[in-house]
């Protein structure tokens, strides 16, 4: 090997242990997926594109994962169930969720209610699991959920209790708390790799999601059936 090649490797090895850059690059990856599902209004279904979405994703991520698939393989199917909720929720709920949202609220309030997730995930942790966390971590919680609530609300607390919220920012909310139970959830995944364990819930949500996607295109072609024309 080169030493241009073997400094190209020191430089992907050091950015992939770098937490730092990492969470800046998955912030900027979930911002790009709030703009991505503004635009997608109007041009494709919610829950065409959810199974899209798994669908394309589910070959790299199998051909990557295929030499611990093998070694995981009886794990995984004893744990299929686990797996099956896994996916159906935390990937195939949250993401239809997130893409309905997309119809009734900004770009912005998607990304600012996501940050509610490490908020919920240690009100969780803590409420099921008994995990205690420090009085810092419990404040930035606390004006976290804060922030939610008022964009919830569109900073009016009248509108708290006239419980009038703006659809999408309550099914953005819904969509939150249920990725934040499969956080938690990921607490009782079963002894196998990372790969093999997204790999099995990328089937998950590509299966569940596939009725889904039908039972939409069926619904948009019956609408255009009995729809007259002007």
């Amino acid at each position: 090997m080169s030493d241009l090649a073997l400094s190209r490797a020191g430089i992907l090895r050091s950015a992939w242990r770098s937490p730092i850059l990492l969470l800046v690059l998955t912030t900027l990856i979930w911002a790009g997926h709030s703009v991505v599902a503004r635009l997608a209004v109007g041009e494709i279904g919610p829950m065409t594109l959810t199974c899209l979405r798994w669908a394309l994703a589910l070959a790299p991520i199998l051909l990557a994962a295929r030499a611990s698939l093998r070694r995981d393989w009886p794990t995984l199917r004893r744990r299929w169930r686990y797996l099956a909720v896994m996916g159906g929720l935390g990937y195939t709920t949250f993401n239809a969720l997130f893409y309905f949202a997309a119809h009734f609220t900004s770009a912005l309030n998607l990304s600012i209610i996501q940050g509610a997730m490490p908020a919920l995930v240690l009100i969780g942790a803590r409420m099921f699991l008994g995990v205690r966390f420090t009085g810092l971590q419990a404040l930035g919680a606390l004006i976290t959920m804060a922030g939610v609530v008022a964009i919830a609300a569109q900073g009016n607390l009248a509108r708290l209790a006239a419980l009038e919220f703006n659809l999408g920012d309550v099914m953005m909310v819904v969509a939150v708390v249920l990725y934040a139970g499969y956080t938690i959830a990921l607490r009782e995944r079963p002894a196998v790799s990372g790969l093999s364990l997204l790999a099995g819930m990328a089937v998950a949500a590509c299966l569940t999601s596939l009725p889904l996607m039908v039972w939409e295109v069926a619904r948009r072609g019956s609408s255009r059936r009995t729809s007259p024309d002007f």
